[in-house]
């Protein structure tokens, strides 16, 4: 049994549900309109104050981490001793701290 569509007015009948609903409706199967998505834009990007307070006491202790190059201390002495570090890291080829 093949259905049969009726459209009138921006309204097509629904044989099943037996009822008229608007074309492009979530229960037009026809596709009439597309969904638009959108993801990933605003502040569901960003890091709260709080948890960058934790990700900085986690770099403080350890100071040798990917971690503490993004959130560790910023003042002169602890870069220059971090970088210190990497370029001593890279000349050996390995982790200092293992």
């Amino acid at each position: 049994m093949s259905k049969k569509r009726i459209e009138e007015d921006g309204y097509f009948w629904d044989e099943e549900a037996d009822q008229w609903f608007p074309i492009g409706s979530e229960e037009d199967a026809s596709g009439g309109k597309a969904t638009a998505l959108i993801g990933g834009t605003g502040d569901r990007t960003k890091v709260d104050g709080g948890f960058k307070e934790v990700l900085s006491k986690i770099a403080d202790a350890n100071p040798n981490s990917n971690l503490a190059s993004d959130y560790g201390k910023k003042d002169k002495k602890s870069v220059m001793v971090r970088d210190a570090v990497q370029r001593v890291q890279k000349k050996l080829g390995g982790n200092i701290s293992e």
